[in-house]
C-alpha cells in the first residue's frame, strides 16, 4: 500500500558525478513539504559502484542495480517496482529542479492523476522555456492534442503522477 510519499526515480548510467547533486536537490525539496520523500537510484551501469555515495539524514534513499545495462525505460520500471510512494517523479540523472518544485506540484495537483510542470531547454547559448505561450500550455493538458500531434511532454521529469494511474501497458513495453 502506498504511503503519503513521493518516490523520485532516477536511472544512473555512468553517472556517479551526478549523485551528490541529486541527493542535495531532493533533500532541499523534502525540507519544504509535509509528506515523506524517497529517492530511488537505479544503477544501470552495475559494474560501477555507487553505494558509497548514497547517504542522507533527510530522505530515504534506495539504491538498486540492474544485473546488466538495460536502458532507461527498464530502469524506471525497476525503480517504480521498489517505490513506496503514492506519487512518482521520474528524473534523468542530469535533470535539475528548483528547491520548491515538489511543494509547487503537490499544491496544484488537487484530485488530478498527474500534473505537468513547465521547464527549460538549455543549450550552450540559450535557455528557453518549454511552454512559452498560453495556447501551448493549454494543448499540453488536452488529450485530443496528444492523440493528433503526439506527446507534448518533453521529459517524464515534467510530470508528477499518481503511481496507481500509470498504465499497466507502460510497464510491459
Amino acid at each position: 500500500m502506498e504511503e503519503e510519499m513521493i518516490s523520485v526515480i532516477v536511472p544512473i548510467y555512468n553517472g556517479r558525478k551526478y549523485i551528490p547533486n541529486l541527493i542535495r536537490m531532493i533533500e532541499r525539496n523534502a525540507e519544504n513539504i509535509c509528506c515523506a520523500v524517497e529517492l530511488i537510484l537505479v544503477n544501470d551501469s552495475p559494474q560501477i559502484n555507487i553505494d558509497d555515495l548514497v547517504n542522507s539524514s533527510v530522505i530515504k534513499i534506495i539504491s538498486i542495480s540492474n544485473k546488466k545495462n538495460m536502458g532507461i525505460h527498464y530502469s524506471r520500471v525497476h525503480g517504480i517496482s521498489h517505490s513506496h510512494g503514492e506519487f512518482i517523479l521520474m528524473l534523468d540523472q542530469d535533470d535539475e529542479i528548483n528547491d520548491n518544485f515538489l511543494i509547487s506540484q503537490l499544491s496544484k495537483i488537487g484530485k488530478a492523476d498527474m500534473i505537468i510542470s513547465n521547464g527549460y531547454i538549455e543549450s550552450d547559448s540559450e535557455k528557453l522555456i518549454l511552454y512559452r505561450f498560453r495556447i501551448v500550455q493549454w494543448t499540453a493538458k488536452h488529450l485530443l492534442f496528444h492523440i493528433i500531434f503526439g506527446n507534448r511532454i518533453t521529459s517524464p521529469g515534467q510530470c508528477l503522477i499518481k503511481k496507481k494511474c500509470i498504465p499497466e501497458i507502460w510497464f510491459k513495453r
